[in-house]
């Protein structure tokens, strides 16, 4: 009976070993988001940004830091404020695939912060976006990049 435990426990060792080896390995901007996070849990927030309010694709059109609230146009008119005085607690993140292909999205944390590119797709957590500054393709923890409206388009 003992010995059978003790093989349990090392399976169990073993595998917990093994999810610690992938974690290690995830891409610094997957501690990248926890930093931002940390830093400022609004962080994507940011003018002209495609993010969620009440599961409607929202965008933000001005934000007031200030007083932690923005307002956001929607889609179809993106130049018309749709409402205004929208606690950020309640704008929710999300780039999903069908959020159209070769959509624009600005990153929004990290070493490429403020950088504009083009959504390649979406590979689980992780974004593929080819940069418009220099046409590099990169891979970019997903919540550190927001879809980006262009408002002069």
């Amino acid at each position: 009976d003992y010995s059978h435990h003790d093989d349990n426990h090392n399976n169990n060792h073993n595998n917990n070993h093994h999810s610690m080896d992938s974690t290690s390995n995830n891409s610094e901007s997957e501690q990248d988001v926890g930093k931002a996070l940390s830093s400022d849990p609004y962080y994507f927030i940011i003018e002209n940004a495609l993010l969620t309010y009440n599961n409607q694709h929202v965008i933000i059109k001005q934000i007031d830091k200030s007083s932690s609230t923005c307002s956001i146009a929607l889609p179809s008119s993106p130049n018309e404020i749709y409402q205004s005085g929208i606690p950020l607690q309640h704008i929710q993140h999300s780039v999903s695939n069908q959020d159209m292909s070769n959509a624009k999205v600005k990153v929004v944390y990290g070493k490429l912060q403020g950088e504009i590119g083009s959504l390649i797709g979406i590979d689980n957590e992780e974004a593929v976006v080819q940069l418009t500054s220099t046409t590099e393709v990169t891979i970019i923890a997903k919540k550190l990049v927001v879809i980006y409206i262009d408002p002069d388009e």
